[in-house]
């Protein structure tokens, strides 16, 4: 499936972007760090919920909205036009076509 297929590429570009030695290396939260965190939490949600739906072959619980989160780190000063902007976004469509996939062709729990 393609749609799996760009969340893992999108996921191995961002442990690349994590390795990478440009990365800001401080000893407090960077600026943008909370719309980060908020982001992460609901984007392991709503992939934990993706994967249960496809191992239950069942529709997914509700994913969390994850476009206006990506919008606040597209906003965030520190990531504005960052690579890791560009890798979300990427996450985010996989993850919505994903959810719009599995509730079009599975049966509801």
């Amino acid at each position: 499936m393609a749609t799996v297929a760009r969340i893992a590429h999108a996921e191995l570009a961002l442990h690349t972007l994590a390795l990478s030695q440009y990365r800001p290396v401080t000893g407090t939260a960077a600026p943008g760090a909370q719309p980060l965190e908020v982001f992460s939490e609901a984007l392991a949600t709503a992939l934990n919920r993706l994967a249960s739906a496809v191992r239950s072959l069942t529709q997914p619980q509700p994913i969390p909205p994850l476009r206006p989160l990506h919008a606040a780190l597209r906003e965030a000063p520190a990531l504005r036009d960052t690579a890791l902007v560009v890798i979300t976004d990427r996450l985010v469509d996989s993850a919505n076509t994903l959810d719009s996939i599995l509730r079009q062709r599975l049966p509801e729990r």
